[in-house]
């Protein structure tokens, strides 16, 4: 957790409707702190990746063919 005590939560995901629904779910987290940041793209999530160090990351694997999932 960062100095700030806000856990930063990326969510990577094409669908805007499966990104805003993760955001709301993890700002409701019983006496956590969430900043949940959303990226719609592969090369928005290495971009923040560089500059930032979230706590948790959830990735589709299907996104952009991240991951051989078939």
């Amino acid at each position: 957790m960062n100095s700030g005590g806000v856990l930063t939560v990326v969510i990577a995901d094409k669908s805007t409707i499966v990104r805003n629904g993760l955001s709301a779910v993890v700002k409701r987290m019983p006496s956590r702190m969430v900043r949940p940041v959303e990226v719609a793209s592969i090369d928005t999530l290495l971009n923040y990746m560089l500059s930032h160090e979230p706590e948790v990351v959830v990735v589709n694997p299907m996104l952009d063919g991240l991951f051989d999932v078939e």
